[in-house]
């Protein structure tokens, strides 16, 4: 991807997870945001539309009731965590749930394909993504965007 920006993260993230809130019902869901005003990331901002939207909406419909998402600078990075209190993915399943198309439960609605754009996107920025497990039991996704 090209270089570009800075694009201020708070206002992207604010954005979607206000969409998101109203697409998954203002009761069901609570977004907690603590994304600080002046952080910025070096990514193009449809492309960091894309990548949080990704983000966000997977954590969106695996929530049980709470996303939380945070941004800490870190020396010449962006630490992003995007967490939820759902059922989370297990270790072994992770590499797949990063997969194109790698969908772990085909009850669901879904394509497989968010995570792994997500990642491609980090990725091309010079990035990177990982899963793991939140504090409340459900996902934790770490994004590192280059500042």
């Amino acid at each position: 991807g090209p270089r570009s920006g800075p694009t201020f993260l708070a206002p992207v993230v604010g954005r979607i997870a206000a969409a998101l809130a109203r697409v998954t019902g203002a009761d069901s869901v609570t977004w907690r945001q603590d994304v600080p005003a002046g952080v910025t990331v070096a990514i193009d901002e449809g492309d960091l539309l894309e990548l949080v939207g990704a983000l966000l909406e997977n954590a969106a419909k695996w929530t049980r009731s709470e996303v939380r998402i945070v941004a800490v600078a870190e020396g010449s990075s962006v630490v992003v965590l995007v967490e939820d209190d759902g059922p989370g993915i297990a270790p072994q399943d992770r590499r797949a749930a990063l997969t194109r198309g790698g969908r772990l439960d085909a009850t669901r609605s879904g394509t497989g394909l968010g995570l792994a754009i997500a990642d491609d996107i980090a990725r091309a920025y010079g990035g990177d993504l990982r899963l793991e497990d939140a504090e409340a039991g459900g996902l934790r996704v770490r994004l590192r965007l280059p500042a």
